[in-house]
C-alpha cells in the first residue's frame, strides 16, 4: 500500500473516532401526591416480571439503583438481589408476584411487613421496560491473505427503548408517581482494517434520566 492511501486511512479512522452513537431521550412524569422520603427512610429498586419469559432488564434495574445510591442527594437504597435476600423467598423469580394485587398480598403478611419496618422501607421503585433492536443497514466484509488480514466496510444500527417506572409508597399500598422514558439511539460501524465500534448508550442514557428525575422527587 503506498504512503498516500496510509495517510488517507488514518485521516479516516482519526474521524470516524471523533464521531460517537447518536441517542435521544425523552423522560415524562406524572406525579399523583407531593413526596418527602425523610432521611431515615428508604427505598428498593426492583424489575417488573410479568411472565417468566418477560423481565426487566436487570442492567437498567442495578444501574438506577447504583446511581440513586451515589453521587448529589444520595438515597438509602435496597437493590433488587438485597430486597430478594432480606425477604427470601417471597420475591425470587419463581416466587415473585406478577401483579401489583399479589404483591399488596404479600407485603400485608406479617413476616414480610416486620421485615420492610427493620429495613426502614418506604417506597417501592417498579422498574419496566426493554430496549430492542430496530432497522440496520451497511455491512461490512473480512478478508485474510499473504500480506494479512483486514476489514473493509460501513454499518449502522438503530436500538429503541421504552421503559415505565412506578413509585409506590407502602405504607399507602398506592402509586405516588410515575415515570415513562423513551431512547433511540443510533450506533456505527466503521471498518478501515479494524472494525470500531462506535455505540449509542440508549440504556445508560435511560438510566441517567430516570434516575436524575427521581432524586428530584425526594429532595431530601
Amino acid at each position: 500500500m503506498s504512503r498516500i492511501n496510509t495517510g488517507y486511512l488514518a485521516i479516516v479512522v482519526v474521524n470516524l473516532l471523533v464521531l460517537s452513537g447518536c441517542t435521544t431521550t425523552t423522560i415524562d412524569e406524572y406525579r399523583r401526591d407531593s413526596v418527602d422520603l425523610s432521611t431515615d427512610k428508604a427505598i428498593a429498586v426492583l424489575g417488573r416480571r410479568h411472565t417468566s419469559g418477560m423481565v426487566t432488564e436487570p442492567f437498567i434495574v442495578d444501574c438506577i439503583g447504583n446511581r440513586l445510591n451515589r453521587g448529589k442527594n444520595k438515597m438509602q437504597v435496597y437493590t433488587e438481589r438485597e430486597f430478594q435476600d432480606r425477604l427470601y423467598p417471597w420475591f425470587e423469580p419463581r416466587t415473585a408476584p406478577l401483579q401489583l394485587p399479589r404483591l399488596k398480598q404479600v407485603l400485608a403478611r406479617p413476616m414480610i411487613r416486620d421485615e420492610i419496618q427493620k429495613m426502614g422501607l418506604q417506597y417501592i421503585v417498579w422498574v419496566d421496560g426493554k430496549t430492542v433492536r430496530g432497522a440496520s443497514a451497511g455491512g461490512i466484509s473480512c478478508s485474510v491473505g499473504v500480506g494479512g488480514a483486514g476489514c473493509l466496510g460501513f454499518g449502522t444500527w438503530e436500538d429503541d427503548g421504552e421503559y415505565e417506572v412506578s413509585i409506590w409508597d407502602i405504607s399507602d399500598d398506592r402509586p405516588v408517581a410515575e415515570l415513562s422514558a423513551s431512547a433511540e439511539g443510533v450506533s456505527y460501524m466503521p471498518a478501515v482494517v479494524v472494525p470500531i465500534p462506535l455505540i449509542a448508550r440508549v440504556k445508560s442514557s435511560v438510566c441517567d434520566g430516570l434516575a436524575d428525575q427521581i432524586k428530584q422527587m425526594f429532595p431530601g
